[in-house]
């Protein structure tokens, strides 16, 4: 058995009671041996979301609980093979994102980069955007397990999503209708990280950023409506900026007067000082994350970001707001 072990720490939000938070993401990779038997296919009738490889057989005697079976180390053989075009097992939920994003998304997964419980961590790695924030046509990855799915919409507010998906919870402790098979499902928002490789606008859609007459940040529209939790100073203006690998990120003046960050690409202070009465411009850089411009309190142009942060010793006219464009 293989291990990831990786750990998120928070950061103090602007008007905000309360320290740190903390959130523990522990993720296994299981390797499993090969069976040597060809056993069941999948039951007549089954739907199968259009999954090609629907009708392969377990590899290996089938194993009975309460009832269901079960296909040992999860081997199913089509064509004398155990995997498909990605180097995936065939009716596992692995294979079943990569051919959904394939046909759907025109997007080509990594060849056989390992058991789903890797995958945040491998996308993470290679410049991909991992966030608790749903798209359509993202995937759904069970961070604390072992399963990823398809996202096939999301609810207007963001608290649900609908998720497709292949050979969930198939082991013997947690029995479920059946063993390599496809369904669609409900869940929360919250069950699951969210992968964005390659999201589908599902028609369009926008997000407003703005201070509420209670001077907290919020934001409105197809991701979600609702309270950030973050004071913001009292007159100004935040700035949004959509992100290419999904979702979006804020820059606005927090209610200490310092530079903030929020959205998909994470939470931060940037611990600079701007200047009373301006507001910071964002925008987005193909590698997902995003530059920010403002007037610093020396009334010098400031940008920081993932390009690059510091004084660019260019004094602005006190009170004003700088633009900034990718």
């Amino acid at each position: 058995m293989s291990g990831i072990l990786t750990i998120w720490l928070g950061r103090r939000r602007p008007g905000r009671a309360g320290g740190v938070q903390r959130l523990l993401m522990v993720a296994f990779a299981v390797v499993a041996p090969l069976g040597i038997v060809i056993g069941n296919a999948s039951p007549a009738g089954a739907a199968t979301g259009g999954y090609p490889w629907a009708s392969a057989t377990c590899q290996g005697t089938p194993l009975t609980y309460n009832g269901t079976q079960y296909c040992p180390n999860d081997n199913w053989v089509y064509n004398s093979g155990l995997f498909d075009s990605w180097g995936y097992n065939y009716r596992n939920c692995t294979s079943w994102v990569a051919w959904r994003l394939s046909t759907n998304n025109g997007y080509t997964m990594p060849r056989a980069i390992g058991d789903a419980s890797a995958w945040g961590g491998y996308f993470s790695s290679h410049g991909v955007v991992v966030n608790h924030t749903p798209a359509i046509g993202a995937i759904a990855w069970e961070s604390g397990g072992d399963h990823v799915a398809y996202v096939e919409s999301v609810v207007s507010g963001g608290s649900q999503v609908t998720i497709s998906e292949y050979n969930e919870a198939y082991y013997p402790g947690r029995p479920t209708a059946g063993d390599g098979l496809y369904d669609t499902r409900p869940v929360a928002t919250s069950a699951f990280e969210y992968i964005h490789v390659k999201d589908l606008s599902g028609g369009g859609g926008y997000e407003a950023a703005f201070e509420a007459n209670t001077t907290s940040l919020w934001t409105a529209g197809s991701a979600g409506t609702g309270d950030h939790g973050l004071g913001m100073m009292r007159g100004t203006s935040p700035s949004i900026a959509a992100l290419p690998g999904g979702g979006y990120e804020i820059a606005f003046q927090a209610n200490t007067g310092s530079l903030w960050t929020t959205g998909s690409a994470g939470t931060a202070n940037w611990g600079l000082g701007m200047m009373a009465g301006s507001s910071p411009s964002i925008t987005a850089l193909p590698n997902g994350s995003y530059e920010a411009a403002f007037e610093a309190n020396t009334t010098s142009l400031w940008t920081a970001g993932s390009a690059g942060t510091g004084d660019h010793g260019l004094g602005m006219m006190s009170g004003t707001s700088p633009s900034i464009t990718g």
